[in-house]
């Protein structure tokens, strides 16, 4: 406990110390937040799982403390009050934060103003020991936002219920699905309704990092490709599932782990504007359908129109992202507004969904 402290109140005074104030700072005392015997029991038994970092000003990690799980935000300035079936709001205490503090080393908000901690933390004084309240010190730092997790959340996965974890990943881009401060791009509320769902029930091997950082992209562009990762995933695997299937090799490889082998051991791999034709053409009518309108829009906006395959399409928008040819990509970029780039992420979205869902038993093997 005293560590934990000592720490918060070293952290406030190297804050000060860094921003060159002429003013002394009187940082020899002991100081301390004040807990109750409860919140002693917080602070020295509240032990950290998992952290996830999603953005220099955004992090989340989830602690278990007498049998119970919990996830915390850091950074958000909102705190969610729905989706209680998911997570509901606990109550932060003195033994909470001064726990979580320490433990994750949560920095000073960089907004701060120096003289306010002169004054009400680092004053004149006499005295050898200083207590605070917590809520005297909170608002140095970085927002704090602590939830119960419920017991049956989808988010909790393990074999037993006696070893249990909390995907803080998918947690966390369900959070961000309902968190505008988060985003910088003007998802609609159709795309977010199909991230939502993949968070919630999407197939276990979806790469749910590529989504969450799809989410709190800052250009429309970056947040494409994310989604075009999980996609590219699949190009190897939908080629090869039929010869796998032909070896009868599927109950000692997985279809995964079979193309990852003839990748390693060949270097072949198939070519990709084929694989995702591919993949298109399996793929659900809504996604194709609103395919359609994204090439349509592009096709209508520029004097060079898109291939007729609607794979050929994503791959080529792809190009024009990764590529640089002046020449013919980059009018195809400029001309998406917020509206399409949107059609084509919940297209793609679309996509993940279904052949995720159709290899789930073939990618768990």
């Amino acid at each position: 406990m005293k560590e934990a402290n000592k720490y918060i109140f070293e952290v406030l005074a190297k804050f000060v110390e860094d921003k060159n104030v002429e003013r002394p700072i009187f940082a020899d005392a002991i100081r301390y937040i004040t807990t109750n015997e409860r919140e002693k029991e917080w602070l020295q038994k509240l032990k950290i799982q998992d952290t996830q970092r999603i953005l220099p000003t955004f992090r989340t990690a989830y602690f278990e403390f007498e049998k119970q799980k919990y996830f915390v935000t850091i950074g958000s300035t909102t705190q969610l009050l729905t989706e209680r079936e998911i997570i509901q709001k606990e109550q932060l205490n003195g033994g909470i934060f001064t726990a979580l503090i320490s433990e994750l080393k949560i920095p000073v908000k960089q907004t701060t103003d120096v003289s306010f901690i002169e004054n009400e933390i680092f004053y004149e004084t006499e005295e050898e020991k200083i207590e605070y309240e917590f809520t005297q010190v909170k608002e140095f730092f970085e927002p704090i936002f602590v939830y119960k997790v419920q017991h049956d959340c989808v988010f909790i996965e393990g074999e037993t219920k006696n070893k249990t974890t909390v995907n803080i990943l998918k947690l966390s881009g369900f959070y961000i699905t309902h968190n505008p401060q988060i985003m910088f791009l003007e998802f609609d509320k159709e795309t977010l309704i199909i991230f939502k769902r993949l968070f919630l029930e999407g197939a276990k091997n979806i790469p749910f990092e590529n989504l969450v950082f799809s989410l709190v992209s800052v250009y429309w562009k970056y947040a494409f490709l994310d989604i075009y990762r999980c996609i590219e995933r699949l190009f190897s695997i939908s080629f090869f599932e039929d010869f796998h299937k032909y070896l009868g090799i599927e109950n000692s490889l997985s279809l995964l782990n079979f193309s990852a082998k003839i990748e390693d051991y060949t270097g072949w791999r198939p070519k990709e504007d084929a694989a995702i034709n591919k993949l298109i053409d399996g793929s659900p009518q809504d996604a194709i359908d609103i395919l359609q309108e994204v090439k349509s829009f592009i096709d209508s906006r520029q004097a060079n129109t898109l291939p007729s395959k609607l794979g050929e399409v994503i791959y080529t928008i792809r190009n024009s992202i990764v590529h640089f040819r002046p020449a013919t990509q980059l009018e195809i970029i400029n001309v998406i507004d917020n509206e399409y780039w949107n059609k084509l992420i919940r297209a793609s979205l679309l996509i993940i969904e279904d052949w995720y869902h159709k290899y789930d038993e073939q990618l768990n093997r």
